[in-house]
């Protein structure tokens, strides 16, 4: 097998300071693959890349100070604190992100305002030509200056951060994927990108935005800000708990943008967290009702200026008063769910595709991305203006007309508002006309898919719906992956609910009483399922965002398929994303290639241990000579005898006991000393500690000092025997959310360790063999193209 670094990079620091983005490692090989299961990529430069992240750890070390500290009054008081003090930041973190997707959504609405009034007011004193190169110039601003600031605050603050997310919930820590920079850069992205003609959305972002707000206000600190709150937020910044404020972080996004708070909850259960507990729901739960109730409570109050709290749904969806579908509808719904799987499938293969051209050629210098923006967002004002524009004369129509275009018995007191429709008039020779082109290309694209759920019948026909949806599905494709900041819920969307309202109409014109608006409801949950495979968040999400419950089956259905349709071809975009970016993730289940293995054939043999009792010169020689960040401590019974495992200790504990000069002299060493105060030591762990900065002795004097490991040992750490199958390793290795696991012998005795790398490696292997297979890699040639990849 080959042999590969295990325990990631000697800087164990947790400030989140700096990212080193793999993502644009210059290559000239073809190194990421779309999927795993069908990779022709080459493993080993691939593995390299994730053995450069580090992994998480979110099991609380069991030593004797830890069990010495719980016998305390003080610890007592501290978990009460604790307690009180989670509850407040879950609740600060569904104000602040309520808040801030209040302010995105306000900032939004003002730039396409003046986008808007900007080109009508040309267009209304003839001057054509001049509209078009404002809504050109307009764009291309707002969307240069949303890469502009993904470039300024670094390349986490581009896309979604759904994946990087994801990775890091699921233990592989990326430095700067909680960072106050990350955070102004992609707020500031999102608002200027969405208000430009790019096909993006802001929800993506917010599930980001959302992790950022929970990561950082339950740290207390900003490295960048140069902000460290005092010592009762120390017990807060373990990876554990910064794991659950991420968690509900991202929910409280989700809630805050679809007014969701339940389909938040699932969606971070569902799709980025990896551990979950009980007590996390419900608090998770409180975070997002208040982000959601936030966002109404300012959207009411700016607006209406009324205290009353409407319907949560930000797309209210008509009820039925009698039937609302056939019987043997449920064949079509089950077709849009084909379709949205096939269609979700497509994409993912397109857009990694075209992402992994990106990183090869267009993401060595940061000018390159920019120009790209210029010519996508150029290609797209054209494409937005001119097919409105040359479609004016023949394609506009009344808007007093749509008012009897309805479906017959479908709603309660003639559909209320839900038949209101926001139509543009742009391009028509007077404000009771609309042209269907620009109500689906120029105008907002959250007002565009208001207004495919209409339940008017025919404010759209067919050859205009077929046409926007070939060329918006293009646009997608190509912009998901630029620099700029943005997500693609609202987009596949768009593209979901344009190809059922399709549908919807075709059957109309064989069947009477054919709501087309519940088939584009059907079509944009499928289409959302067909890209992200989420299932049970994704139906509550749709539910809770129209307000309405009468059409579940159906949308179970469709989403249903569509993930399987999807799974069948693809894996999902989060995932397809996380490999592309080289994140370690840890999926739920072991590869099946796996099954037969056992520990010995993944371990790593070569580890290095320490002894109960130490001498200080062996022990900064081990810290200088490697890169380690746990060490088994061991003790030796005597001559003839070979050390037996007595526990764990981390890299930080031990640079923690150097900087408290834990140390004492050999002719006046003493086991059983004083211990570190818990409070203290669970302060310093928190913070980097560089080993030439904690004052040690001359170095002469180092073997003249001992150091004693055995009170600040992990004396329960995960192990497991070398002789245990790879499967119950892997399980034990995600259930607990290790970052170590050590291997014993048959006589207690260290005989390796496993990480999150070793955990991988089968994969990789198995890539091995496939490539050689097909004769894409000579044998014994992996190493080689290695070597040339990091040494060009």
């Amino acid at each position: 097998m080959q042999a590969h670094r295990i325990l990631e990079l000697e800087d164990d620091s947790r400030e989140n300071e700096s990212f080193v983005d793999f993502e644009h490692v210059d290559s000239d090989e073809d190194i990421f693959p779309t999927s795993r299961r069908n990779s022709r990529s080459h493993p080993l430069v691939q593995q390299a890349r994730l053995d450069a992240n580090e992994s998480a750890d979110y099991r609380t070390p069991d030593d004797d100070i830890q069990r010495f500290y719980y016998k305390t009054e003080n610890h007592k008081v501290r978990n009460m604190q604790k307690v009180v003090g989670k509850w407040f930041i879950f609740s600060l973190v569904g104000f602040i992100t309520g808040l801030i997707a209040f302010g995105i959504k306000k900032s939004i609405d003002i730039l396409q305002e003046f986008k808007s009034m900007s080109v009508e007011n040309l267009l209304e004193e003839g001057k054509t030509t001049a509209a078009f190169f404002a809504y050109w110039g307009i764009c291309t601003l707002y969307a240069l200056a949303g890469g502009v600031m993904v470039l300024i605050c670094g390349p986490l603050s581009g896309g979604s951060g759904i994946p990087e997310v994801k990775g890091f919930l699921n233990g592989v820590v990326i430095h700067g994927v909680i960072n106050i920079k990350t955070f102004i850069g992609k707020v500031i992205s999102i608002i200027f990108s969405f208000s430009s003609c790019l096909a993006l959305g802001p929800e993506g972002p917010m599930v980001h935005i959302g992790s950022m707000v929970g990561g950082g206000l339950s740290s207390g600190k900003s490295k960048t800000l140069h902000l460290r709150l005092p010592r009762v937020f120390e017990v807060l910044r373990t990876d554990k708990e910064q794991r659950d404020f991420i968690s509900s972080g991202a929910a409280a996004g989700i809630a805050a943008a679809f007014g969701a708070p339940i389909g938040g909850v699932l969606f971070a259960l569902e799709e980025t967290s990896s551990f979950w507990s009980r007590e996390l729901t419900w608090r998770t739960f409180f975070g997002t009702m208040v982000a959601s109730f936030t966002v109404n409570f300012f959207f009411k109050f700016t607006t209406a200026k009324t205290s009353y709290v409407e319907d949560y749904g930000l797309l209210t969806f008509g009820l039925s008063s009698k039937a609302l579908y056939r019987s043997e509808e449920l064949i079509v719904f089950a077709l849009l769910g084909i379709i949205g799987g096939l269609l979700g499938g497509l994409f993912v293969k397109l857009n990694i595709s075209l992402n992994r051209w990106r990183r090869d050629n267009l993401r060595k210098k940061g000018w390159m991305g920019l120009l790209e923006i210029f010519v996508l967002v150029t290609i797209c004002s054209i494409i937005t203006f001119t097919i409105p524009l040359a479609t004016s004369s023949t394609q506009c129509r009344s808007i007093a007309a749509l008012s009897n275009r309805t479906v017959v018995n479908v709603c309660v007191n003639p559909c209320d508002k839900n038949l209101t429709l926001n139509l543009a008039s742009t391009f028509c020779e007077s404000k009771e006309l609309y042209n269907d082109y620009t109500n689906l290309f120029m105008i907002p694209q959250d007002r565009a898919l208001k207004n495919l759920f209409s339940r008017t019948t025919d404010v759209f026909t067919t050859h205009s719906l077929l046409v926007f949806l070939f060329v918006y599905f293009i646009q997608v494709v190509v912009t998901a992956g630029i620099l700029n900041a943005g997500g693609l819920f609202v987009p596949m969307m768009l593209v979901g609910a344009t190809y059922g309202r399709v549908i919807g109409r075709l059957l109309g014109h064989y069947f009477d009483k054919m709501d087309p608006s519940i088939y584009a409801l059907v079509g944009s949950a499928a289409m959302m399922s067909g890209f992200s495979r989420s299932t049970i968040s994704l139906v509550v999400i749709v539910v809770e965002l129209t307000a309405n419950t009468q059409f579940m089956l159906p949308i179970m259905l469709a989403v249903m398929l569509a993930k399987w349709v999807g799974d069948s071809l693809t894996e999902s975009i989060y995932e397809a994303l996380m490999e592309l970016k080289s994140i370690a993730f840890l999926k739920h289940h072991p590869p099946r290639i796996a099954m037969t293995m056992g520990v010995h054939d993944v371990m790593e043999s070569d580890v290095r241990c320490v002894n109960e009792t130490e001498g200080l010169d062996k022990v900064v020689e081990l810290l200088r000579t490697t890169s380690h960040n746990a060490f088994p401590v061991v003790k030796d019974f005597g001559i003839g005898r070979q050390a037996t495992f007595r526990g764990l200790i981390s890299r930080r504990q031990i640079l923690v006991l150097l900087q408290q000069k834990h140390y004492q002299r050999k002719e006046q060493f003493v086991s059983s000393h004083t211990y570190i105060d818990h409070e203290t030591n669970i302060t310093y762990l928190n913070r980097k500690i560089a080993l030439d900065d904690v004052g040690l002795p001359g170095q002469s004097e180092l073997p003249n000092y001992l150091i004693d490991f055995l009170n600040y040992t992990d004396k329960s750490a995960p192990v497991t025997t070398h002789n245990a199958s790879f499967v119950d390793a892997y399980r034990m290795f995600c259930v607990m959310g290790l970052r170590h696991l050590v291997v014993l012998n048959d006589n207690f005795q260290v005989a390796g360790m496993i990480t999150r790398h070793n955990l991988l490696q089968p994969e990789y292997d198995e890539h091995i063999r496939q490539l050689k297979k097909e004769k894409l890699v000579k044998n014994g040639d992996e190493r080689g193209l290695l070597t040339k990849f990091f040494c060009s």
